[in-house]
């Protein structure tokens, strides 16, 4: 543990900064920001909840705003920033019309995830919520392809949630079972 280097002196006072303070004082700040956030109700949590969904995955924007500050902050916000990914893949109540548009971006969605696989390192726990739409045979594979790929990439998995579980391919389930770090696996 690194003792607190103060800033420059003004009026004859120090300061003392945040690059000051020790990692663990930080992180400490990252776990009550983010127990903060678990608390509070966002209006998506009534679309899909169910036992273990009932705190909510959003990631807290503070987190997200001190990944910003500085390259160490950075370093130290990520893991409690992606430790929690939630995707909802397709249409909702509010998308007439557009069902093939919000498909793709969906898919976009995920495969963007898959490009930055060094933060996919972070995720312990990942939920796939599907809209409540019908979807082709040809949207099936893909997103069992790119579910698969995504599943591939976060070796550090921990929990993993599915509201559809015709959606998950037998080899993504392969992949998920020899996870040795899966505790949870609630497909319903």
């Amino acid at each position: 543990m690194r003792a607190c280097d103060p800033g420059e002196t003004k009026h004859g006072r120090q300061q003392l900064t945040v690059s000051g303070f020790p990692d663990e004082l930080i992180c400490l700040v990252f776990d009550h920001v983010k127990q903060a956030s678990l608390e509070v109700k966002h209006p998506m949590r009534s679309l899909f909840s169910r036992r273990l969904f009932e705190s909510e995955y959003r990631v807290p924007t503070v987190l997200l705003n001190l990944r910003l500050v500085s390259r160490r902050i950075s370093c130290l916000a990520t893991p409690y920033a992606w430790e929690r990914r939630q995707l909802i893949i397709g249409p909702d109540r509010d998308t007439k019309g557009q069902y093939g548009l919000v498909l793709e971006n969906s898919i976009d969605q995920m495969n963007r995830l898959c490009s930055v696989p060094l933060l996919l390192t972070h995720v312990r726990t990942l939920s796939l919520h599907f809209g409540p739409h019908f979807y082709t045979e040809a949207a099936r594979k893909l997103l069992r392809l790119t579910i698969e790929r995504l599943i591939d990439f976060t070796p550090s998995i921990r929990a993993f949630y599915l509201n559809k579980p015709y959606m998950l391919s037998p080899s993504a389930a392969r992949i998920l079972l020899s996870h040795r770090t899966l505790q949870v696996l609630d497909i319903y």
